[in-house]
This record gives C-alpha cells, structure tokens and sequence, in this order.
C-alpha cells in the first residue's frame, strides 16, 4: 500500500461549486503544510 507521500489525493468536486478566495487558499495551504494543494 502506497503512502499519501507517493500517491496524490484526488477530490472530485464536479458535482459542486468551491468558491475560495487567493487568501482564503493562501490560509488553507497554511493549516495543512503537508499536503500539495492547487487552485484552478
């Protein structure tokens, strides 16, 4: 079994709308350091 540090976690939100701010992300990327996150 592969750990979260190789294999990528994948969150399908096609079937809703985020709306996030540049800051709210920015504060979101703050609280979780570990994971990679991207905004489209």
């Amino acid at each position: 079994m592969q750990s979260l540090e190789t294999k990528p976690l994948l969150v399908d939100t096609s079937r809703i709308t985020l709306r996030i701010t540049h800051e709210e992300f920015e504060l979101l990327c703050q609280d979780n350091p570990d994971l990679r996150l991207e905004l489209y």
